[in-house]
């Protein structure tokens, strides 16, 4: 019977560390992938008001190459992307729930109108989370403003949504280099979609 050398045996334990780092390296990258689809990153903002031009990407608020929301001058918010209008089933390629996007787990998902009820402005300050559906992809959502109803307006929509983690930001401000229009936004100010200064 032929004896093992110890050079080969440090080949084969070299070969069996590097087999057993490949395998562990696998729960990370299915880390990065979940994270990446749950948006927590810096919260931005989106406006509309009646009289705005809802056909213009100004007034659009642009979160994935599937979904693009925006809202007439009256009725509800859609997905300009997929529909011309809005519909009972608005926007489309979304669902929604009340709650926070920590417990996506325990949440309930369904179309906007099942979540707004019939009356979207008394959805008004709370935690609400967005699914994407297509992408795939978690983020959170507060409506500020929603004209309509008794507040008059009836176009008006604002909101602040998450945004992702892990793209190119130099600035820091949440909105990706790609997306941003001003680049060197001062520190702890609040930007809307196109990564400048909100109006309060």
């Amino acid at each position: 019977m032929k004896k093992i050398s110890i050079n080969s045996l440090m080949l084969l334990l070299g070969l069996f560390t590097i087999i057993s780092c490949t395998e562990d390296e696998e729960p990370t990258d299915q880390e990065e992938i979940v994270t990446d689809n749950i948006w927590k990153g810096k919260m931005v903002t989106f406006s509309k008001e009646t009289q705005d031009d809802w056909t213009l990407t100004n007034f659009q608020d642009s979160i994935s190459p599937n979904v693009i929301l925006t809202r007439a001058s009256k009725q509800s918010i859609f997905n300009i992307q997929m529909e011309t209008k809005s519909s009972g089933d608005s926007p489309l390629d979304t669902e929604w729930a009340l709650g926070n996007i920590n417990d996506i787990e325990s949440l309930e998902f369904c179309n906007f109108k099942c979540i707004a009820k019939g009356k979207p402005y008394e959805i008004v300050d709370q935690q609400l989370v967005l699914h994407l559906i297509s992408d795939d992809i978690y983020l959170s959502i507060i409506f500020h403003t929603w004209g309509g109803g008794n507040t008059g307006d009836r176009g008006a929509i604002s909101y602040s949504r998450s945004t992702p983690i892990g793209y190119p930001d130099a600035d820091s401000d949440g909105v990706r280099d790609l997306m941003d229009q001003c680049p060197q936004s001062p520190e702890n100010v609040q930007v809307n979609i196109f990564g400048c200064e909100a109006d309060q």
